[in-house]
């Protein structure tokens, strides 16, 4: 396992671990919610009931010595081609930062990034994959209506 992948798999946990001290039902995403509808747990305390995908501290380049907590990656569509993650079923995306998390609703993280990274042309694709990424800044997911966890 990729030492990207076991992070990622590792703040999941992490996550989930927090959720569950906070009260809520932890239910983890089948194998194809995970990877089609790209979410990674369902939480549910009383009437409120979300899914959440869980996205572990990123490297700005693989070069890098360190993860970072300044901007975080988006994905418009995956190494495939297919929609990536920014257009998958989860209600809330978490960031995790050092020492907390950074969680906004799914669609108003859509907005922010049409309305900052497209008419800015910040959005790139890795050689020879087909996907489409960028970074956006973790304080303008706050200033959107993200907050702290």
């Amino acid at each position: 396992m990729s030492g990207c992948m076991a992070n990622g798999l590792s703040a999941e946990e992490r996550f989930a671990d927090l959720m569950r001290k906070r009260g809520y039902l932890v239910t983890p995403a089948t194998e194809y919610e995970n990877m089609v509808e790209h979410w990674d747990f369902k939480l549910t305390k009383g009437e409120e009931c979300f899914r959440v995908d869980v996205k572990a501290r990123k490297k700005i380049n693989r070069e890098d010595d360190d993860v970072q907590d300044e901007r975080m990656w988006v994905e418009f569509l995956n190494v495939n081609g297919d929609n990536g993650w920014l257009f998958g079923k989860a209600d809330y995306i978490a960031f995790e930062t050092e020492h907390n998390w950074v969680v906004i609703e799914r669609k108003k993280l859509v907005l922010l990034a049409l309305k900052i990274l497209i008419p800015n042309d910040r959005i790139k694709t890795r050689p020879g994959r087909g996907d489409l990424i960028a970074l956006i800044k973790t304080s303008n997911i706050i200033e959107y209506g993200g907050f702290i966890v």
